[in-house]
C-alpha cells in the first residue's frame, strides 16, 4: 500500500498515513469479528457499559489506537519492510489481494453473524 502510493507521486507522510489507516481498519474489523464470535458462541454481549456511556473515552481510545498504528510504522520500519520485499515483484498484486481478503472476509463474517441474531 505504501509503495503503491509513493509510485502515484504522493508524499511519504500521506502514503504512511494511508497505509497505517488500512492496517488500523483491518485490526478494527478483526476486533469486531472477535466480539461477534463471542456473542455468537456464548449467547450474550460483552459488557462495555462504561465505554458506551462516555463517548469521549471512545473517541480518545480510537484516536490513540490510530496514532499508535501510525507511530508503529515509522520511517525505519518502513525502510526495513521495503528492503525485505525489494526483490519480490509480484508483492503489489498479491499484497493487494491479501489486504482485501484480510479486511472483507472478516467484515463479511461480521455481517452474517450479526444478521443471524
Amino acid at each position: 500500500m505504501y509503495k503503491r502510493n509513493i509510485n502515484k507521486d504522493k508524499g511519504k507522510w500521506l502514503s504512511r498515513n494511508n497505509a497505517s489507516g488500512v492496517v488500523f481498519f483491518s485490526i478494527f474489523i478483526h476486533m469486531v469479528l472477535i466480539l461477534q464470535l463471542c456473542k455468537y458462541f456464548f449467547g450474550r454481549k460483552l459488557n462495555f457499559q462504561n465505554l458506551s456511556e462516555n463517548k469521549s473515552i471512545e473517541i480518545l481510545l480510537g484516536l490513540f489506537c490510530m496514532l499508535f498504528t501510525f507511530w508503529y510504522y515509522s520511517e525505519t520500519r518502513i525502510n526495513n519492510l521495503e528492503k525485505k520485499y525489494a526483490n519480490t515483484k509480484s508483492i503489489d498484486t498479491v499484497g493487494g489481494w491479501l489486504v482485501a481478503c484480510s479486511i472483507f472476509a472478516p467484515l463479511l463474517f461480521v455481517i452474517i453473524l450479526g444478521w443471524k441474531r
